[in-house]
């Protein structure tokens, strides 16, 4: 076996085929390095994986996995309180299924919370774990797509550890909620079509598996991956044998996926078209793509590489082959995702494997070119935003804000040293403090009315929580108002309308102001960049909270 330019063994495995049958295990069991990655990974994902509340998302997430272990289905009212962020368009009236029955998102998440709870209890670090673990082999399968597209184990070295240091990529498997079963999904979806093209037994059936899986875990990014996938298949390989083979697999995943296209109304969430909605959408995506995925210098990089040179020297045509596949599935997606009725960072973070091999791909080929600028690329796009901020986060555009630069230094921030700072320091976020204050001193027949943060505040406290986004009657005489110091929705019924009745109440004469000494941040444990915070500020103003007097136990 011969040696490359870095000296790493050179395999002799080719995008199209090669000794090895298995799809995940045989070609990885043996490298030392991918070990020290994957330890790596596993102590960034999980350390002090409960050390924040759960926020509003992944309370809703929490809350429909406690029923499902009540009813073995997500019912999103428990007999005290509604689950709901849509105005109780979640659950739809005139059908024969239960009226609070889920039918807004798909279900994997909750079934893989509700696993989780029923092994650990219902409890934050619970919440999470099943999520950190599906991040974890999402490193994993990123090294196993690389090695596999590119036929090189620095690209795949150089992957997982993008993908391993990646804060989005950490902070969004961190959460109790979709992100991390849809990436492992995604690049299985890969996987297995490179199997097909390669011809591989099985390849097929867990292709058809991975998609349906991937439509149940979030059936709008799905569609444009599969679609994009499909597309672009072939790029990979263009003999009359694979493309053949798809047209079958599709309309499985297809049938499928039909009883889900009913149960969650998929199309009645369509708007009509308007394309100056779909320019200002893709322009969000394409400049948050460029300052938090992959630097849009590198993005350049790699088409100038399709065009001058070859990328990967051992991976022959299928270096190439692979970097195009890569880009045009990058492509079409974030032009997918720009028709979308809203925008959502969330929905772009599925491509954060996909971008960690392509700049696994571009560091090897500088490294190949000059070791020091290869090694000085490295460590800048590890540790810095430096080239992440070239040009759209400079510049400002929609899509590049952040919340929290801390710490920085002038232009230039580290957003890995502020995730190792959030994961070592306590965070006393809204839904945390007012979480521990109604546990001790609310009794447990008491109502809360809040403009917001009503899912933590049902899943930690055992009092009944009406308002937030729920678009319910309001209650005429609660016991506690909560008045949040921003909005999120202007639409009838949601928190500007309990803003008001908030209002009216207070006006009452009947209740009285408690003092809550934290700071009303919007957001801060949402980890889309324009919201998170590694570090509280100091500067917000403090929660704002009443309780009708003479109604809280000494």
């Amino acid at each position: 076996m011969s040696s490359n330019a870095l000296g790493e063994p050179q395999t002799r495995e080719r995008f199209h085929g090669g000794a090895e049958r298995s799809l995940f295990f045989q070609s990885t069991q043996r490298d030392p390095v991918l070990t020290v990655i994957l330890a790596v990974a596993s102590l960034l994902l999980f350390w002090s994986l409960d050390g924040r509340y759960l926020w509003q998302d992944e309370a809703e997430t929490a809350l429909l996995a406690k029923s499902i272990l009540r009813h073995g289905v997500p019912i999103a009212f428990d007999g005290k309180n509604v689950v709901s962020q849509e105005a109780s368009k979640e659950f739809v009236a005139g059908s024969r299924l239960p009226y609070f029955l889920w039918r807004w998102s798909p279900w994997v998440q909750f079934y893989v919370t509700a696993g989780s709870f029923a092994l650990f209890g219902a409890n934050t670090l619970a919440a999470r774990l099943p999520f950190a673990f599906l991040g974890l082999g999402s490193v994993y399968l990123t090294y196993v797509l690389a090695k596999r597209l590119f036929a090189s184990l620095a690209v795949a070295r150089l992957s997982a550890l993008y993908l391993a240091t990646s804060v989005p990529f950490l902070l969004h498997s961190r959460q109790a909620r979709w992100c991390a079963p849809a990436y492992c999904l995604f690049i299985g979806l890969l996987l297995f079509l490179e199997g097909m093209a390669s011809g591989r037994r099985r390849a097929r059936t867990g292709f058809i598996v991975t998609g349906v899986l991937l439509f149940y875990t979030n059936y709008f990014v799905s569609i444009g991956l599969l679609a994009a996938v499909l597309v672009v298949a072939p790029l990979l390989r263009a003999s009359r044998a694979f493309l053949g083979r798809l047209p079958a697999v599709y309309a499985a995943i297809a049938l499928f996926v039909l009883p889900g296209i009913s149960l969650f109304q998929v199309f009645n969430k369509s708007k009509p078209f308007d394309d100056n909605r779909y320019f200002t959408y893709l322009t969000y995506y394409s400049s948050a793509y460029s300052t938090f995925l992959l630097p849009l210098p590198i993005f350049v990089l790699l088409c100038g590489l399709l065009i001058v040179a070859q990328p990967v020297p051992e991976s022959a045509t299928g270096g190439k082959r692979g970097l195009l596949f890569l880009i045009a599935i990058t492509v079409l997606d974030l032009g997918y995702l720009a028709l979308a009725p809203w925008v959502e960072f969330r929905y772009m973070t599925v491509l954060l494997p996909v971008a960690a091999i392509l700049l696994a791909v571009a560091t090897l080929w500088i490294l190949r070119t000059s070791l020091v600028m290869g090694i000085l690329l490295t460590v800048v796009l590890l540790a810095t935003d430096i080239l992440h901020m070239d040009p759209f986060g400079y510049l400002g555009t929609f899509g590049s804000e952040k919340a929290d630069r801390f710490p920085s230094v002038g232009p230039t921030s580290f957003p890995f040293l502020g995730f190792l700072y959030e994961v070592t320091h306590h965070f006393d976020a809204p839904e945390y403090v007012l979480s521990r204050y109604l546990n001790r001193h609310a009794r447990t027949t008491d109502v809360v009315v809040t403009t917001y943060d009503d899912l933590p505040l049902q899943f930690y406290t055992r009092i009944r929580v009406a308002g937030g986004l729920e678009g319910r009657q309001l209650p005429e005489a609660p016991d506690w108002l909560i008045r949040r110091r921003w909005i999120m929705s202007d639409e009838p019924g949601k928190d500007r309308s309990v803003a008001r009745h908030i209002e009216d109440l207070r006006l009452s004469n009947k209740y009285e102001p408690v003092l809550i000494v934290t700071p009303d941040h919007m957001l801060g444990t949402n980890p889309d960049p324009r919201h998170h915070f590694f570090k509280g500020p100091s500067s917000s103003p403090p929660v704002i909270m009443f309780r009708k007097m003479n109604n809280v136990e000494d």
